[in-house]
């Protein structure tokens, strides 16, 4: 793992110090690394909800039978070439 230092303000350690007894953190490392889980997954359904948006703007396509086996014949031949790759 990797290991770096962070210089604060008196009053940001402060804060965190408070946090790390208010929400039962291990110590400073727990709580930073609480608040980086958190931003991560905050970053992460930022993209998912751009995503979905991005689909629900986008024209449809009627699913019929004919749409799937034109799927499953792209994702066959999507599989074939990957394993023919060297």
């Amino acid at each position: 793992m990797e290991q770096f230092v962070v210089t604060v303000p008196e009053s940001m350690k402060a804060f965190v110090q408070a946090e790390i007894v208010s929400g039962g953190y291990g110590g400073p490392n727990d709580y930073i690394c609480h608040l980086l889980r958190a931003e991560q997954k905050r970053k992460a359904k930022e993209v998912l909800e751009r995503l979905v948006q991005e689909a629900l703007d986008s024209p449809s396509e009627e699913i019929t039978p004919a749409f799937w086996d034109g799927l499953r014949e792209r994702v066959i031949q999507k599989s074939a070439a990957r394993e023919a790759a060297p």
